[in-house]
């Protein structure tokens, strides 16, 4: 029997062999990963080809991509449990498959190499980049080009880490937070910045952490309408922190706060917070759960509990070491 090329078959018939050959079905190995890279090729040989491989896959299958802007940008295909591996758009990478997300490498590491590749794979795929983890120091000449691409492509994003801020970066950090559209995580880690640093933050995320946040001001903080915060370093003193939870406890500031955990280069964030009006409570059980569930800790110990008013309850405990405090603070 004669052999025909699987590109000149007709499109139905592709599409079924497509189907046949499904990596979903195997246990992660690089059979596995050989069947997927498959069809990511055949996309490539030929127009019809490529027409089959995206029906199929914008009919079979949902994906999630994620853009890592570093030294080597890369871009990460995943699906419900299903993660997939490629070194390069031409050549397979010989490694050992396991159930992380994988990286589809670029062969040319350039920016306009990186976008090519992000289009191809935004059209065979059919989906939008959920997540963008941005190294600011890694390509410096190319921030401000990135941060319009990205906004270009779409109206907002899921979540965003931004790495390794440097003072240098400051003014590219406020040009990414004025122009980028969070709706979910916006997280800032190995940042240092200029001692007169001041920058609004990005309206939009659920959830806002900040590794180094000395640069954040009480007034600007009592402003903040997230449903969870998580900032350390920040330069609050006892008092402030006294007039937060005073605030809160009178609905005059952050009325949709779930969360969050404020650590203080102070060790004495306990003193004024005496004053409040509380309940004393053991942090076990269902509650504990909720202080795990944020990961703020784990194991059982004790706190308070204070009440808004409009009925709202919230559970509050206080880390203290000789050189900071940290307050944990949950709503429920």
């Amino acid at each position: 029997m004669a052999v025909v090329p699987l590109h000149q078959l007709p499109l139905v018939a592709m599409e079924h062999v497509l189907s046949i050959m499904d990596p979903d079905e195997l246990e992660p190995s690089p059979s596995r990963l050989l069947y997927f890279f498959f069809r990511i090729n055949l996309s490539l040989t030929s127009a019809k080809s490529k027409r089959a491989v995206k029906n199929f896959l914008r009919i079979n299958s949902k994906f999630e991509i994620t853009l890592y802007i570093s030294r080597t940008p890369h871009i990460s295909i995943s699906g419900d449990i299903k993660n997939w591996y490629f070194s390069k758009i031409d050549k397979p990478k010989k490694q050992k498959v396991t159930k992380s997300i994988k990286f589809f490498g670029i062969k040319d590491r350039t920016i306009r190499a990186f976008i090519k590749a992000y289009d191809y794979i935004k059209e065979v795929f059919g989906c939008q980049f959920d997540f963008v983890r941005f190294d600011i120091s890694a390509l410096p000449k190319n921030n401000k080009k990135i941060i319009n691409w990205i906004q270009s492509q779409q109206e907002s994003i899921n979540s965003m880490v931004v790495r390794f801020c440097l003072p240098a970066r400051d003014d590219d950090l406020k040009y990414l937070m004025a122009n980028i559209k969070v709706t979910g995580d916006f997280i800032m880690s190995d940042n240092r910045h200029k001692q007169d640093f001041q920058a609004e933050l990005p309206e939009g995320p659920r959830r806002l952490q900040i590794e180094n946040a000395e640069f954040i001001k009480y007034d600007q903080f009592m402003k903040l309408d997230y449903k969870q915060i998580n900032l350390s370093r920040v330069l609050f003193t006892s008092e402030e922190i006294h007039g937060f939870l005073k605030s809160w406890m009178a609905c005059e500031s952050h009325l949709n706060l779930k969360a969050i955990q404020i650590a203080v280069r102070k060790p004495d964030m306990m003193n004024n917070l005496k004053e409040l009006a509380h309940e004393e409570v053991v942090i076990d059980g269902d509650l504990l759960q909720e202080f795990a569930r944020y990961t703020f800790f784990f194991k059982k110990t004790n706190g308070f509990n204070i009440i808004r008013c409009d009925g709202k309850v919230a559970t509050v405990h206080v880390q203290q070491t000789a050189v900071v405090s940290r307050l944990c603070f949950v709503a429920h």
